[in-house]
């Protein structure tokens, strides 16, 4: 089942922002993905659109749901623990 946002106009420009001014490219794509799914674009054509897997998609969906935006924004770096 897909899921079902209510992105407001401040929400869908901010996202824009984000998409385009943010450094990471990959926080942008994040934001793509999220600003495709406020256009009303299912699922199966976001992914094709940014040549990523469904799977990478509801990742950032979830991203999304546990804190919006800012969430989406962080950016983890693995960092292996040194001997």
């Amino acid at each position: 089942m897909a899921r079902q946002f209510d992105f407001g106009s401040e929400v869908v420009h901010e996202i824009n922002y984000q998409r385009y001014n943010h450094l990471a490219p990959w926080v942008q794509r994040r934001m793509d993905a999220i600003r495709l799914k406020a256009y009303g674009l299912l699922h199966k054509q976001i992914a094709e659109i940014l040549e990523i897997s469904e799977n990478t998609l509801r990742d950032y969906f979830e991203l999304y749901e546990q804190g919006g935006i800012e969430k989406l924004k962080e950016i983890n770096y693995y960092q292996p623990e040194g001997n």
